[in-house]
């Protein structure tokens, strides 16, 4: 993994606050999926269709934020997939749902993070949960999401990944136009991410 994270910090890819480019980045014979932008609705569309016989690959986040319920599920296909995600020079918001999905979770030292209490657009997949079952598959354990608060869930979810509890819950209490912004230590201390990388 550090070869792609030089290769891309050399190849510095510009931040993107519009619509999210969503696209695969190769190098020799390493390959990696670029997100970068503001996450929107069935961005998760164009995830999976580009994950399609590409699984083994990073996962590399430049976010201001954007939908959550559209993050979850991108966020479900990498865990599903049991792939890797990397902070890039900025992720905020529904971005940390995105980068708390991978097996390994890794920060650039100059990589801005910050959570707050989200924004929740529903467009059916997250507002119909009463009636509404899904699975997440984590390692050899089947999980169900089901009848929680909007807030409850995205708890959950955190939870689910592997973030500590008191993370998970405790950004619920940061009014969504602020932003909780901690030096990456504060991170890997809460299990959002697992490792600090320098260039």
């Amino acid at each position: 993994m550090s070869i792609i994270l030089k290769l891309l910090v050399i190849y510095s890819i510009s931040w993107n606050i519009l619509a999210a480019d969503i696209y695969i980045h190769e190098k020799d014979t390493i390959k990696s999926i670029i997100i970068n932008g503001t996450i929107e609705q069935d961005d998760d569309l164009k995830f999976i269709e580009l994950i399609q016989n590409n699984d083994d690959m990073l996962v590399f986040i430049i976010s201001p934020g954007g939908n959550v319920e559209t993050a979850m599920r991108i966020g479900l296909y990498i865990r599903q997939y049991k792939m890797d995600t990397l902070a890039g020079p900025m992720c905020y918001s529904s971005c940390t749902i995105i980068l708390a999905s991978g097996i390994n979770r890794t920060a650039m030292e100059e990589s801005k993070i910050g959570m707050h209490r989200p924004v929740i657009e529903t467009d059916g997949f997250l507002s119909s949960i009463n009636v509404f079952l899904h699975l997440l598959f984590t390692s050899s354990q089947t999980i169900y999401i089901a009848g929680l608060t909007d807030a409850s869930r995205i708890s959950s979810y955190f939870i689910m990944m592997g973030v500590e509890p008191l993370l998970a819950t405790g950004h619920l209490m940061i009014p969504n136009k602020s932003i909780l912004e901690k030096p990456n230590t504060f991170w890997r201390e809460h299990n959002l991410i697992t490792e600090i990388k320098s260039p």
